[in-house]
């Protein structure tokens, strides 16, 4: 994320110290462990207005597409 486009910390967060993380500001992530799950994380959603645009709407179901391609992982069942 290119923290010069927006404001990285908000005023709230500055009086407590709060610092933006500078050129290398990850939004996103994926995980995917050797047990065949998938983990995705968002950075995006800290307040309703952010989650309610169609950029951040398509993020989500794309992630929630991209996570469901994944082998599912079923629980053993009681014998």
């Amino acid at each position: 994320m290119d923290e010069t486009t927006y404001t990285p910390v908000r005023d709230y967060f500055k009086t407590r110290n709060g610092k933006a993380m500078g050129a290398d500001h990850p939004i996103a992530w994926t995980h995917e462990p050797v047990t065949g799950s998938r983990f995705f994380y968002t950075e995006f959603g800290h307040d309703l207005l952010t989650l309610s645009t169609p950029f951040v709407c398509q993020h989500i179901l794309e992630a929630i597409k991209w996570e469901g391609k994944g082998t599912a992982v079923r629980a053993k069942q009681a014998p």
